[in-house]
């Protein structure tokens, strides 16, 4: 490119209260491997400036002036934490760093720390009971972990009933943490998992309501046929 050609790429940046504010960078050839930057808050303001220097050999980044470059945008919002610290990159170990070759200029963002407010989305929990939240702003965060329980003497827990059991003194106090870990079972995320309800009482239940069921269709038939000898005597 030719002294003096410039062109310009945006970025949204967060704040702590995920507020964003945009920026825009206008990169400026001021002459041989040599550009400036100047960022621009959303109200239009110059907010920073940065002189870039590239090796004519490799075409990398050789230098930046000043470094680390920081900006403050000037309203809104107006509580940023600290300056936004713009990183171009170390082009010795990095493949994504600024670099200057002939062709059309593509200089865009590769990522940020900073992040919209978002909501929760869904979940998933992985084989150590890990419960991590998927949130509307692409961000994965662990919000808890479910743990397991497990006693000296299984057998001497006592039922409850409803597939429940409670500790007793010949089970012993439970032993709680993470799955996998102590002799604990592991968690299977996604599996359906075979009914676990008490067969005997179930079926129990059914025979009762069965029989509830040919008890009260007794009644309407026999209602039925006093309504229909009610209907004969009149006649």
């Amino acid at each position: 490119a030719a002294a003096g050609t410039s062109f310009t790429t945006a970025i949204t940046a967060y704040d702590s209260q995920g507020q964003a504010n945009d920026l825009k960078f206008v990169f400026t050839k001021t002459g041989a491997n040599a550009w400036s930057a100047d960022a621009f808050d959303n109200t239009a303001t110059n907010i920073g400036t940065v002189a870039l220097t590239f090796d004519p050999t490799t075409g990398r980044l050789a230098s930046s002036t000043p470094s680390p470059w920081t900006v403050t945008p000037t309203s809104p919002p107006s509580n940023w934490p600290v300056p936004i610290t713009v990183d171009f990159g170390n082009p010795l170990v990095d493949a994504d760093a600024l670099t200057e070759y002939g062709g059309t200029s593509t200089a865009s963002t590769i990522n940020q720390n900073g992040s919209e407010a978002g909501t929760l989305q869904s979940f998933k929990i992985s084989d150590d009971g890990v419960v991590t939240g998927v949130f509307s702003n692409g961000k994965n965060q662990a919000v808890g972990q479910i743990a397991l329980a497990s006693f000296n003497n299984p057998v001497g827990l006592e039922r409850s009933g409803s597939s429940l059991f409670r500790t007793t003194a010949n089970s012993g106090v439970p032993q709680i943490g993470i799955a996998g870990t102590g002799g604990r079972g592991s968690l299977a995320a996604g599996s359906l998992e075979m009914s676990n309800v008490d067969l005997a009482q179930e079926f129990t239940n059914l025979i009762i309501a069965q029989r509830g069921f040919q008890a009260n269709s007794k009644v309407i038939t026999s209602s039925d046929e006093l309504l229909q000898d009610l209907l004969n005597l009149k006649r």
